[in-house]
């Protein structure tokens, strides 16, 4: 569906409608080579082949790194994406076989240069100056690394094309709001898209006293656990809170 504006309509008389969140996603349109042109590192350099050479539309031009353990190279593409496919040209010459063994890492962590990011496939056989392509099945990621483990290594790419669209962002959020009637004054209508959806876990009916009690709240998402004790004048004692996850 194509629009500028998203009504969420209640009918009915005497309805109240009351909204925590919306959040408004759109499908880009597809892009091709995403990687062309973008910001290029490699573990090293040998003689003139610079790590833009990969990405530079000229699959005659190639990159190359000096004989060492593990080479790598990397694009960044700017913010995440879903990369569908990853296409690589090898070179054309008799050690065209130096990529075999490649792997090529697809994710949002530099951590060890990005090589431990998830892993979309390993290049088993690259024929010489043959182009192939590789399916990452929509792996999301900022940084496609091409990482070759093993000593005395070199690694050597002519052109790296990356397949792929921007991850979909919450349109709603950047967009004005409005609404027939506000409740009150804690009801504007902007509160529906501010980014905060105040998702309650749970409500404390009674705790006997020294005792200890777990509330499930199946693997809500969040920074903060905000514990409120609604009412006028009343104080709020905790003598121990245990929060237990796993970071996103």
């Amino acid at each position: 569906m194509v629009g500028r504006y998203v009504n969420v309509f209640l009918p009915g008389y005497s309805r109240i409608l009351t909204l925590c969140e919306v959040e408004v996603y759109a499908d880009p349109v597809p892009v091709e080579n995403i990687a062309l042109g973008k910001k290029t590192s490699q573990s090293s350099k040998s003689f003139r082949r610079k790590s833009d050479n990969a990405v530079d539309g000229e699959r005659s031009t190639c990159c190359q790194t000096h004989t060492e353990a593990d080479p790598w190279w990397r694009v960044d593409l700017l913010r995440p994406h879903n990369i569908t496919s990853v296409t690589i040209t090898n070179r054309d010459d008799n050690t065209a076989e130096m990529i075999d063994g490649a792997e090529i890492h697809i994710g949002n962590s530099l951590e060890n240069n990005g090589n431990n990011n998830p892993l979309c496939t390993v290049i088993s056989s690259h024929p010489a100056w043959e182009t192939l392509t590789f399916q990452c099945h929509g792996m999301e990621g900022r940084y496609v690394s091409i990482y070759l483990p093993g000593c005395h290594k070199s690694l050597s790419l002519c052109e790296v094309e990356v397949n792929g669209m921007p991850v979909p962002e919450n349109a709603a959020s950047s967009g004005r709001a409005t609404q027939s009637s506000q409740w009150d004054k804690f009801g504007d209508a902007d509160n529906a898209i501010d980014r905060k959806r105040q998702v309650k876990c749970a409500v404390i009916p009674y705790i006997p006293a020294g005792q200890t009690r777990t509330y499930q709240c199946q693997g809500m998402e969040g920074r903060y656990v905000n514990i409120l004790l609604p009412g006028s004048l009343r104080p709020l004692t905790l003598c121990e809170v245990e929060v237990n996850g796993t970071p996103l």
